[in-house]
């Protein structure tokens, strides 16, 4: 991938609570082109699982709860035996992803989230607990329901193979999302 395309991240976290402090279980993120007919790089995407120990974030017990009800608990629960790694390694990776995959963090334009508030938010908490700062602009994240409101919802995609509750398949299928309300505003003469 060249590091002259500005490339957006759509991020998705997988949590152990809602608060801004919410322990990490799971970090998933992929490079796209937020525009209709761009490109998704699914190859060269972000998809970790996170150790919880204590001081890793909160837990509470309605999420707890809410995965002891999901049908994919236990497909997340062998990835965290077999895959996962401590938070600050996580964080550490995450930080040097986008160096890997387009040279420079530079290359990154805009940080997508659904909500923004919820994943940026709990992300950067993550960052601040482990004393490291967060490598995105201030400014690069955004809202997707922002844009879904302005188009009218969210535009239906064809979510096939993609596990939900699982944060890079979500990953996958926001930036899909996002495209395709890239070209309802396209359509309508203004751009993301």
């Amino acid at each position: 991938m060249s590091n002259k395309k500005q490339w957006d991240i759509m991020l998705d976290l997988e949590t152990l609570g809602t608060r801004p402090d919410a322990a990490i279980i799971q970090i998933g993120a992929v490079l796209f082109e937020p525009k209709s007919g761009g490109k998704i790089d699914n190859a060269n995407g972000f998809n970790q699982h996170v150790i919880y120990q204590d001081g890793s974030g909160s837990v509470d017990h309605g999420t707890l709860g809410f995965w002891f009800t999901e049908k994919n608990v236990k497909r997340m629960g062998e990835n965290m035996q077999k895959k996962a790694e401590f938070l600050p390694k996580v964080l550490s990776d995450f930080t040097a992803w986008p160096v890997n995959v387009l040279g420079s963090w530079d290359a990154v334009g805009r940080i997508w989230a659904k909500p923004s508030v919820f994943d940026v938010t709990i992300l950067r908490s993550a960052f601040i607990r482990t004393g490291t700062e967060a490598p995105w602009n201030l400014r690069s994240p955004r809202d997707c329901y922002t844009v879904f409101d302005l188009v009218g919802g969210a535009p239906e995609v064809d979510w096939t193979g993609l596990v939900a509750h699982d944060a890079f398949d979500d990953a996958v299928g926001q930036a899909m999302q996002m495209q395709k309300a890239a070209a309802i505003l396209d359509e309508a003469g203004l751009t993301l």
